[in-house]
């Protein structure tokens, strides 16, 4: 998928370690939230989600499947144009990236 095809798609999320190492549970449960499709990379997903689907709850599938020593994420809100990050320089928090 191309940069110019993710018109209507909500979230791009990447992440690094997760649980386990081919993201599949991470991809599942992104994808009970709603519509998801594999970019470029196994860890990179566009997810279009449900109208009953907040950020909230796309936050904790994110963070519920990354490595607890070791993972990192980073989600893009197509919508706002906010970034977000979580991990262990943020001390598995959520920080937005200015």
């Amino acid at each position: 998928m191309l940069i110019s095809e993710i018109y209507g798609w909500h979230y791009i999320i990447t992440s690094d370690n997760p649980l386990p190492a081919d993201s599949s549970t991470m991809f599942a449960a992104l994808r009970r939230l709603g519509k998801v499709t594999k970019l470029q990379t196994k860890t990179t997903i566009a997810l279009s989600p449900t109208s009953t689907t907040t950020w909230a709850d796309v936050r904790a599938a994110i963070k519920s499947n990354l490595n607890p020593a070791k993972g990192n994420a980073i989600y893009v809100n197509l919508r706002s144009g906010k970034v977000f990050q979580i991990g262990r320089r943020t001390r598995f928090l959520w920080k937005s990236v200015p």
